[in-house]
């Protein structure tokens, strides 16, 4: 492995650039329709493949959990060294969890979701496994051009015409970059020097882990036990032939770019 600051890259992998979005319409199997915008521009309308705001299937009720219709997030602030070795069970896998807006979605749209939150950060990691990775082409707020991880957050309850942060995390072209601005709209764009990063590729699998402070966000929050969140978790897949795709679980930050669409979240309690 050759490993460059926070950033290594498996030494029979490399890396391939790609195209923007195809426009295909994605396909799917179960009802619900979802209409908007996707990344670069264009009308979207899709049928769900799942049921992206109710409380994904890993977290059925259970004796421990005190936010059975929310998705509950873990307390602590694990190492972000590049690895997931450690992270035990995921909260949400994109084959189970995420909605796919891929026209014909390949076998390897494969890939876990891990967050936590402590006092000073929320922690967003992924470990995903993608045949051809497309980094360092674009940079700041065209992070999602690349390969990369999104979220969407609001505090509370947001409503239809609220809005809403929307952080994105690659490998841009001056290595690993944090981009946040807020939509609609998209007011406050900045990079986010503060934010702890982490990104490895090994084979096929790369691991991004974002530790984001709360003082990055443009709202105000004291984070404690119980607290509600508006949340929505996306992945870029580009590929140089110009398809790929993209996958959404919870609504935002893709289709629609509305906060009223996105699933709850629930700070778990301290251990």
């Amino acid at each position: 492995m050759v490993r460059a600051g926070l950033f290594s890259i498996g030494s029979a992998t490399a890396l391939a650039g790609c195209s923007g979005d195809d426009g295909s319409t994605p396909k799917s199997s179960a009802t619900g329709e979802r209409t908007g915008h996707s990344p670069d521009g264009s009308d979207t309308r899709a049928t769900a493949t799942d049921e992206s705001t109710a409380a994904p299937s890993t977290t059925s009720p259970t004796a421990s959990d005190p936010y059975p219709d929310a998705l509950t997030i873990p307390y602590g602030a694990p190492a972000i060294d590049g690895t997931v070795d450690d992270y035990g069970e995921p909260l949400l896998t994109l084959q189970d969890d995420f909605y796919d807006y891929e026209d014909d979605p390949p076998e390897q749209s494969q890939g876990e979701i891990w967050l936590w939150w402590d006092e000073r950060r929320l922690t967003v990691a992924a470990s995903i496994v993608d045949d051809e990775w497309h980094a360092a082409a674009n940079s700041g707020a065209k992070i999602y051009e690349n390969d990369c991880i999104e979220i969407g957050i609001w505090p509370g309850d947001p409503g239809p015409d609220d809005q809403f942060d929307e952080v994105q995390f690659g490998l841009g072209t001056e290595g690993v970059q944090v981009h946040r601005l807020t939509v609609p709209g998209d007011r406050n764009s900045e990079m986010i020097q503060s934010a702890e990063t982490a990104l490895s590729r090994v084979g096929e699998r790369t691991v991004f882990e974002l530790g984001f402070p709360w003082s990055a966000f443009t709202f105000d929050v004291d984070p404690g036990p119980g607290d509600r969140f508006g949340l929505g978790i996306g992945h870029h897949d580009k590929d140089s032939d110009g398809g790929g795709g993209w996958q959404e679980w919870g609504g935002a930050p893709f289709v629609p770019k509305t906060p009223e669409e996105m699933a709850e979240a629930r700070l778990g309690p301290r251990d």
